[in-house]
Parts: structure tokens; sequence; C-alpha cells
């Protein structure tokens, strides 16, 4: 009976680990991304950046363009601050390299990071997403008006249209 205990104990344990950390217990080989501990603390400003917006901008109805899609820094974190601070913007992820010309015509603000980098593309793809997008926000008139220090060690932009 205690072998049978023992052995049911073990599995459960097996079960329970893997199911709430998503790992095998006793194998934790020192891995450093969030799920085998706490999750990481970390300020990606974007409370910040809506705050900013806010007080720049009040309460017009504005069309916000996010690049790029991060884990932590995407188009869904700022609609969850905007929507908590009931703010009448709306937002747009620019990830599509052939829908972005369009989708910034209509921008009055952009919101990106340098450098860039995203979930959607590899180092390469990135590098000429970066470009792209560099070269449209100029020619469509777009100004950075505000620099945010991210904790990866890039810099968050916040641009500005004027006509």
């Amino acid at each position: 009976k205690k072998f049978l205990l023992v052995i049911f104990l073990f599995l459960g344990l097996v079960q329970f680990f893997s199911l709430s950390f998503r790992q095998m217990p006793f194998l934790n080989k020192g891995q450093t991304f969030f799920y085998n501990k706490l999750p990481l603390r970390q300020d990606w400003k974007v409370k910040e950046m809506v705050d900013y917006i806010s007080n720049r901008f009040q309460n017009r109805a504005i069309l916000i363009g996010m690049l790029p899609n991060c884990e932590f820094f995407n188009h869904d974190e700022l609609i969850l601050y905007i929507t908590l601070n009931k703010l009448p913007y709306s937002v747009v992820g620019l990830f599509r390299t052939n829908e972005v010309k369009e989708q910034l015509k209509n921008c009055d603000i952009v919101v990106t990071k340098e450098p860039f980098s995203s979930v959607y593309y590899s180092k390469e793809k990135s590098e000429i997403h970066e470009r792209l997008i560099n070269e449209m926000l100029n020619k469509y008139g777009f100004r950075n008006i505000k620099r945010f220090n991210l904790p990866d060690n890039s810099i968050a932009m916040i641009y500005e249209k004027y006509e």
C-alpha cells in the first residue's frame, strides 16, 4: 500500500508541476525565461505613453498605429491602458508590410521602438520592416515628439503626424 501511495504522490507531483509551471519537477536547468519563476517585473512604459498622449491630445478622437508586436510591448497593451483610462482613442497594429502604407496614411500617432523587433519577423525581415516604416514615417509627415527607455535597452518613440 505504501509503495502505491508513493507512486501516486510522485505522479501527482509530476502532473502538478507540468500543468502549473510548464516544466517537470527537479529538471530545472537554470532557464531565464519567466515561466519557471515569478513573472518578470519590467516597466515597458506603456502607461506613461498613454498618459503622455492623453495629456497632449486630451479627449480628441485619434487613431494610434502601433508597431512592433513584441511580447510585452504591443498594441494589446496599449489598448488595455487606453480602455482603463476610458480614452476615445483607436489603436491599430501595424504588422503586415503590404497593409502598412494604407494604415499609416490614416494614423494620427505612431508608436514604435528602435531597434525594431517583432515576434512575427526574423532579424533580416525586422531590419527591412524598420527601414520601410522609417521611410514611410518621413514620407507621410510624422515627427518624433517623445522617447521612452525600455527594459530591453531599446527606445520607444511616439510620432505625431504634421500636415
